[in-house]
């Protein structure tokens, strides 16, 4: 989960699902973010689905992002919990957002303030449980574990019995998104978790798998529509909910640039 500023940013696409909440004011999403004349329809929060390209038009305040693989069971539950579709991918009006925004706006930056704020999107969201091809469970949690590994799709299509072209298939079928563009997502988590915690960020993105500082700085921006730089000089507070107790907000100068 990520909760801080939001910049004027391009359309971009996230490899996994995202529930956006507004925390003061309204955003708006483009309803054709290919066109340059688009419209924006506003609202206070908004479920994404994997791999959709959008195009945000903050609020004046803090927003929350909560990524979640599709795996999760969170994908399916936020998706019926929406009254409205503002765009190809894009939901809005979570029932229950008031509660969300509330819990999530006064949560205190500190693992233990997350938490508390968990138990209360809980209680608005209900439990989510997994769901999904138990071999693309498999293959996200051996990406989970070992991000920087190499990971080729033929290595897991052989550990799980299948074919390349089959495993690529139920992949996607599962996760929403291709194989490739999902294990570049979990080793951008990587980087961020080491990066949050003092490393450089050439060193936690060479530690986590990517050719070089290049090649993670390409596939950052396409994830995020901003530098990593830029996303930590906004001192956000991220929260890694399979370790809480990496709830972190960074000072500006803690990591390096690319």
């Amino acid at each position: 989960m990520y909760r801080g500023p939001v910049f004027g940013l391009p359309a971009h696409r996230n490899a996994v699902a995202v529930l956006a909440l507004c925390l003061q004011g309204e955003m708006a999403f483009a309803t054709h973010p290919r066109r340059a004349d688009t419209l924006f329809a506003p609202c206070r929060s908004a479920f994404i689905e994997p791999g959709t390209l959008t195009w945000l038009r903050p609020g004046s305040g803090p927003h929350v992002f909560v990524y979640a693989d599709a795996l999760s069971g969170d994908v399916s539950r936020w998706r019926k919990q929406c009254r409205q579709r503002l765009a190809a991918g894009v939901s809005a009006d979570l029932q229950g957002q008031d509660a969300l925004i509330h819990a999530l706006g006064d949560m205190p930056a500190a693992a233990s303030g997350w938490l508390a704020a968990r138990a209360k999107v809980q209680a608005v969201l209900g439990p989510a449980q997994r769901s999904g091809d138990a071999r693309a469970a498999l293959a996200v949690q051996a990406l989970r574990d070992a991000p920087d590994a190499a990971h080729r799709t033929a290595i897991q299509a052989r550990a799980l019995g299948l074919s390349p072209s089959r495993f690529q298939h139920v992949f996607k079928a599962s996760t929403g998104v291709p194989y490739r563009r999902f294990r570049n997502w979990m080793r951008l988590q990587a980087v961020l978790r080491a990066a949050l915690s003092g490393q450089s960020l050439t060193a936690a993105a060479l530690d986590a798998g990517f050719a070089s500082s290049a090649h993670f700085s390409a596939i950052f921006k396409n994830s995020f529509g901003m530098s990593a730089t830029q996303l930590l000089a906004a001192q956000p507070i991220w929260i890694d909910d399979l370790n809480p107790a990496a709830c972190i907000q960074p000072t500006s100068n803690r990591a390096g640039a690319p």
